[in-house]
């Protein structure tokens, strides 16, 4: 009983007084959140919020990149049992509740590793129990990452997975490891692909080491319990396997992405500290080693999982592709396997006390204190926050995490030694580890959570304030809401409100939305869609109604933000002639964002109101591409002729943003500096520089550096013919039901409807009640060919895959019912008992070499 419940209780009083230390919620004001749990997480509770309140959907939902397939997001961030919490918590208050859900789920990591220590290490003392547990809740990987909120289930997962495939192994036992792995799929299926992975490693390390006989049976009973858990859980990975396809993510082949990357270390500076984080199973690896006390079967799988630590390109086979942020993702996998290979090496056997263990027993508690004082001249330093502070580590930072390691590395190993040569008490020595193990959770804890939750606290702040902006629109028509420059990067904040919105940020965001978008000049960097950019006459094509801006001049700090209204707006469904499908059909390729918006002009609104300025010195342009050396100065004199909207456009026609373009150039309007640098990361969209009625302007742009792309200049939307052409056009009224979309229209002849739902062809359309098929429009939209007289038009929407996986899934449950229940029965009929043997060898094997050798073949030669 206490081995079980001491580790989570001691976490949860750890945490506690961590939290009470740093003001931290429950215990104060500041959030843990920051960077991907601010811009992702938290937003994706409260739409998820939203879901639970009936108030949007799980699969065509509105408040993502202008209508997106939301399960593969769910499935990838939050599809946690935890996040069923958030039905009964504010959208203000989710900031501070996110602290609640990872102290519960850093306690149950806590949990599921004394519960897999107490299965394997039976013998093994409360005390070692609870410090590996506590030591496997305050690991490295949960400190550096734990702002990837879904990581942590898989965290606890883990431990637990490790108890299935050993009663497996040992007992036979196929149900509890078809359900563990079945629910790693549930809870993050991206790690859980790299649960398979590990899996392979256990099956030719268990293979390695046992019997043929003992083979056999093993490799029938993972097999049985791996096809069942991919039976269970088709429901999850065979709808996400298509929407992955779309998504920016597959953008790049592996072998691309392997030869970009070093060969050993890569970000090596990033990545290690994961593992210096934890010293103290080290010190018992180390020494078990050196008595020849460890276990070889776990010891093998801790090498094998280690590797892609050194070697990039088996690290980015383990992430089965591109990775940014977050190296070594798998990395809690390494930890507890440590872990696990020092609980076999820790020696508990009595000791014989020396006469000398008084003096032993009062200067001993010199190392804590000698690790307190480090850690305080450690904490003084500036570098140990490079993390925090970029995301990213470096030499310095590496340095110094490397002094910390060692400084606990030894004052564990003196402790323990001199506790097992019988100069120390156990009390005495319970207390000096204890004391040492806390002052190194406590610096980890200082640099990776609490120096987060101060350096974020004014952006949260600043979050959290602008959910009074929620349930302020009482506008009972279909419209979306952008964000006005300045305010924020996050392209989750709106959706999060409770708004539809164009924009997104996540990996399932679909690319060709992300092309066209970008061509329509909104910013964004491969998996996100800024709610920014674009113009006045994209804005209203697009039905963007409103706009989040500042009430004031004041700062962002200050908060007075305020929604209002746009000039000109279009509904979701515009009525054309028949006759615009042709120019409707496809965006063509074109040379530059000028081009796009004057194409966009004439397919909807049936006339060009887009005007292109040029320089005074002509810009060179070469096979579609702008050449501009640095320092140059380019000079606009404008004569704006009615009311116009200006925007600067620079852009390369790149999904990617091009990092050689950015802060690139400086705009000045009538002699005022605009822009000292621009575009920037997340603002690369058009550059809007003003409103101007019938007076002269003076732009100038000024290079500072050399500049290559597609797209280059300045020009103006006809505010006065917008307004004259948008009051003319016709709309069907669309409104969101269930998964989809229902509206109605009468039409005095055959017409088309251009809908600005980004294009998937997985829509199911019917007209009058009856299916009819739709086209892809303007690149990244759809339209429907209208009859004449009253239409009842419906647009609904399922993930291609979710009926087959539904019932693939059924028929797994219903599999793994009648195995468990008629297991006895069902040997005597298995004949095949040899072949599976060698089928489960063969596949593991050549997974294993897809993982560990061809990607380090790729890398040499390719």
């Amino acid at each position: 009983f206490f081995k079980l419940t001491l580790p989570p209780v001691c976490t949860i009083l750890l945490l506690s007084v961590f939290f009470f230390v740093n003001d931290i919620h429950p215990f104060g004001e500041k959030s843990l959140s920051w960077s991907d749990m601010s811009n992702l997480f938290v937003p994706f509770l409260n739409q998820f919020k939203d879901i639970l309140d009936g108030k949007s959907s799980l699969f065509l939902n509105f408040k993502n990149a202008g209508g997106m397939n939301f399960y593969g997001s769910f499935l990838l961030y939050i599809s946690s049992l935890f996040s069923l919490l958030v039905k009964f918590v504010p959208k203000s208050e989710m900031f501070k509740f996110i602290n609640v859900l990872l102290m519960l789920k850093i306690s149950v990591c806590a949990l599921t590793a004394a519960y897999c220590f107490y299965f394997l290490r039976h013998n093994l003392s409360i005390f070692m129990t609870t410090v590996l547990s506590v030591t496997y809740a305050f690991c490295g990987y949960n400190l550096m990452y734990y702002q990837n909120y879904s990581w942590l289930d898989m965290v606890f997962i883990f431990p637990l997975l490790i108890v299935a495939l050993m009663r497996l192994a040992h007992e036979r036992k196929i149900l509890p490891y078809t359900v563990i792995l079945s629910l790693s799929f549930v809870m993050h299926y991206q790690i859980s692909y790299m649960f398979v992975i590990f899996v392979v490693c256990f099956i030719l390390t268990y293979c390695y080491f046992h019997s043929p006989d003992e083979r056999i049976n093993f490799c029938k009973d993972i097999f049985i319990g791996s096809f069942l858990a991919a039976l269970v859980t088709a429901v999850i990975w065979l709808p996400v396997l298509g929407q992955f396809g779309n998504s920016s993510r597959s953008d790049f082949s592996l072998v691309d992405t392997i030869s970009m990357r070093s060969l050993f270390f890569h970000g090596a500076s990033t990545y290690l500290p994961l593992l210096m984080a934890t010293a103290l199973p080290f010190v018992f690896i180390i020494l078990g080693l050196l008595q020849k006390r460890y276990n070889p079967f776990f010891t093998m799988l801790l090498i094998l999982t280690t590797i892609p630590f050194a070697v990039e390109p088996i690290n980015i086979m383990w992430h089965g592709g591109p990775y940014m942020c977050f190296p070594c993702r798998f990395g809690f996998i390494t930890i507890f396997l440590a872990l696990l290979c020092a609980s076999y090496s820790i020696d508990e056997s009595k000791v014989k006390l020396k006469k000398a263990r008084f003096v032993f027993n009062l200067s001993i508690f010199v190392l804590p204190y000698v690790c307190y004082l480090y850690i305080q001249r450690m904490l003084a330093n500036k570098v140990v926050y490079g993390y925090t502070d970029t995301l990213n580590g470096n030499v310095d930072l590496l340095i110094s995490m490397g002094k910390v390691f060692a400084v606990f590395l030894i004052s564990y190993g003196l402790i323990y030694m001199i506790f097992r040569r019988g100069y120390l008490s156990k009390s005495v020595y319970m207390i000096a580890l204890s004391c040492v193990f806390f002052s190194e959770s406590f610096f980890y804890a200082d640099i990776y959570v609490a120096h987060a939750s101060k350096e974020w606290k004014d952006i949260n702040d600043g979050y959290v304030n602008s959910y009074s902006l929620e349930n302020k629109i009482a506008d009972e028509h279909f419209f979306r809401v952008k964000l006005a420059e300045d305010i924020y990067s996050n392209g989750n904040y709106v959706g999060a409100l409770g708004y539809n919105s164009l924009s997104h940020y996540s990996s399932m965001i679909d690319r060709n939305y992300v092309r066209v978008m970008k061509k329509l000049g909104y910013g964004g960097v491969w998996v996100t869609i800024c709610p920014y950019g674009g113009t006045l006459l994209t804005d209203a094509l697009l039905s963007v109604k409103y706009i989040i801006d500042e009430e004031s001049e004041n700062s962002l700090k200050s908060k007075s933000l305020v929604i209002k209204p746009l000039a000109e707006f279009l509904p979701l469904g515009i009525i054309l002639p028949r006759e615009s499908s042709k120019v409707l059909s496809d965006l063509p390729e074109l040379a530059d964002r000028t081009q796009y918006q004057e194409y966009f002009s004439r397919a909807i609104l049936g006339e060009n109101i887009i005007k292109r300025y040029l320089p005074k010195s002509e810009i060179e342009n070469v096979q579609g591409k702008y050449f501009i050396a640095k320092d140059s100065v380019l000079n606009y004199d404008l004569h704006v002729v009615g009311e116009n909207s200006l925007y600067f456009d620079i852009f390369d026609n790149k999904i990617f943003f091009d990092m050689d373009l950015m802060n690139s150039v400086e705009v000045s309007i009538n002699g005022r500096v605009l822009e000292e640098g621009y575009p920037k990361l997340y603002r690369n969209g058009l550059l809007y520089i003003g409103d101007f009625k019938d007076e002269d302007v003076k732009i100038t742009l000024h290079l500072k550096k050399d500049v290559k792309c597609a797209s280059f200049g300045i020009f103006g939307v006809d505010v006065v013919k917008l307004h004259g052409l948008c009051s003319k056009l016709r709309g069907a009224e669309l409104n969101v039901k269930g998964s989809g979309l229902y509206g109605e229209c009468s039409a005095e002849e055959d017409c088309t409807l251009f809908v600005s739902l980004p294009y998937n062809d997985n829509y199911m359309v019917k007209l009058n009640g009856k299916k009819i098929d739709y086209q892809r429009a303007l690149g990244g939209f759809i339209s429907i060919d209208l009859s004449k007289g009253e239409n009842e038009i419906n647009i609904t929407f399922i993930p291609k895959g979710f009926i087959l996986g539904s019932i693939m899934s059924i028929l797994g449950i219903l599999l793994l019912g009648v195995y468990v229940k008629f297991v006895t029965k069902l040997e005597k009929f298995t004949k095949f008992d040899r072949a599976v043997k060698v089928i489960v060898l063969i596949g593991s094997s050549l997974i294993f070499i897809i993982v560990y050798i061809v990607p380090v073949v790729i890398k040499i030669f390719v």
